[in-house]
């Protein structure tokens, strides 16, 4: 039997976990460098961390789940992917504090040799689902360092530290700081909001099911029909076709629409709507869901500082106007290396080559988002250009593509799988042809390089992704004997 490692327990790890093992392979390793099961769920513990997707659509296909919010919040996601473990008898399976390093294939013996907490593993196959979400992008500000505060980041936070009456700056205004300045504004004495370049949001009508409305949603019946329904919104135009199309019917549509929201909650405050409306198309940037940001910025106590940090002094930040602000406590919620695929993780393929250094070189790109030329027997989930609205859609096929490779190998008696260059070339340039004229090509946001390649996003109806996960190893690959 193939021995299998898996690195990572969040979503994609477990969805790969869960599919090896339903298939009879159960020679599997889930290293997890986090203290227990949830990925970026068990790291961003912040106050408000709360998922965008509806709970039903933001969950695995073969575990329903009574949610009780209509968008989970973060210990509930959490608890989701524990209890999935424990029922399908994988927690055996799961090693938590191990930290992979170097992962090196070895051409002669057909093996990686894998580095975790600097102990040398033997696996036939690696399926990393490290994801896009998990190294903090810390600022770099001149005189961070003499600040006498105190600093976390949002996917660091100390739940101990207690923020009554304190003076806090909040750094950025993507979806995570949406979430936490409403959470915080309440407790905080002073509260700073430094926002960059605004983002576009829509409201997210949360709200808590009744007992009822809980009993039902385990149904199978009923939760296909929720699923499904929320599968064909996102795949036609108001989500997943041509919203993204700058000057398309549905990006201006969504454009309007956050317009009339920005009227409607800030509108006795003209100055502030000026502030807080994007001048770039719908989706330049992750668009965000919360409907109680704007009210926040409402509050007396809470200051939006339109303008990015310059530097940071002992007492506080000093904007790019050269304003300084007093504070006990700095937040940066200055997001993720989301470009940075495989972080953490040097992962050498046949003949020596490393992934990022010799093959992508700050580009990173895969067949479907899932392998590279010269790294037999290595898989990605929620890899390059598999960024969507329905995620674990994408996750899970990407597991199936894992599984039905590695049993390709089996059945033929080989030794490795690699995919043919020709066809990784071929996907790459349809995905990268259906960029043009994107907005995510330009406006300034983490979904592409510096060079301009956009590398996160999926850039087509998602049902053309699971038409072409499907298809069988031996029409995009080889095996090695």
């Amino acid at each position: 039997m193939p021995r299998v490692a898996i690195i990572g327990a969040g979503f994609g790890g477990i969805a790969a976990a869960v599919t090896l093992a339903k298939a009879g392979l159960t020679n599997f390793v889930v290293f997890e460098r986090s203290g227990g099961p949830g990925g970026v769920w068990w790291d961003n513990r912040y106050p408000g961390a709360q998922v965008d997707t509806p709970s039903h659509m933001y969950s695995f296909s073969f575990k329903r789940y009574a949610w009780s919010h209509s968008h989970a919040y973060q210990p509930e996601l959490q608890r989701y992917m524990a209890e999935t473990i424990e029922e399908r008898g994988l927690a055996a399976h799961f090693q938590y504090n191990s930290e992979v390093g170097t992962i090196r294939w070895d051409d002669a013996r057909a093996v990686y040799d894998v580095e975790v907490n600097d102990e040398i593993r033997e696996f036939d196959f690696v399926i990393s689902a490290v994801g896009m979400l998990n190294v903090p992008r810390h600022p770099q500000w001149p005189g961070l360092e003499e600040f006498s505060g105190l600093v976390m980041h949002t996917a660091e936070w100390d739940p101990d530290v207690d923020l009554t009456g304190k003076r806090i700056a909040v750094v950025g205004t993507g979806s995570t700081a949406a979430q936490l300045v409403p959470s915080i504004a309440g407790k905080a004495g002073r509260l700073y909001v430094f926002q960059r370049e605004p983002g576009w949001i829509n409201p997210k009508p949360v709200r808590t099911y009744t007992e009822e409305e809980r009993s039902v949603m385990t149904s199978p019946m009923r939760y296909r029909i929720q699923r499904l329904k929320g599968y064909f919104d996102a795949a036609g135009t108001r989500a997943g076709g041509n919203i993204h199309i700058e000057g398309s019917r549905s990006n201006l549509a969504a454009m309007e629409a956050c317009r009339a929201f920005i009227r409607r909650e800030l509108g006795e405050r003209p100055e502030l709507v000026d502030l807080v409306t994007p001048t770039y198309g719908y989706f330049g940037k992750r668009p965000i869901k919360d409907s109680n940001f704007y009210a926040a910025l409402l509050r007396d106590n809470v200051e939006l500082v339109p303008r990015a940090v310059e530097k940071v002094t002992s007492a506080g930040l000093v904007d790019d106007a050269g304003n300084e602000f007093p504070v006990d406590i700095i937040v940066t919620a200055t997001g993720f290396q989301v470009s940075e695929y495989l972080p953490r993780l040097t992962v050498f393929g046949r003949g020596g080559a490393e992934i990022h250094k010799d093959v992508w070189k700050g580009e990173p790109a895969a067949y479907l988002g899932a392998t590279v030329p010269g790294f037999p027997n290595f898989f990605m989930i929620y890899g390059p250009n598999t960024n969507s609205p329905v995620t674990l859609f994408f996750l899970e096929a990407q597991a199936r593509f894992a599984l039905r490779s590695i049993r390709w190998v089996g059945r033929r008696g080989a030794r490795s799988i690699e995919v043919r260059r020709s066809a990784f070339e071929r996907f790459d340039s349809w995905v990268q042809d259906k960029m043009r004229g994107s907005v995510w090509a330009t406006a300034n946001n983490y979904f592409r390089t510096g060079s301009g390649r956009v590398i996160t996003q999926w850039p087509n109806n998602p049902t053309w992704y699971w038409l072409l996960a499907k298809t069988t190893p031996e029409l995009s690959s080889r095996v090695r004997f």
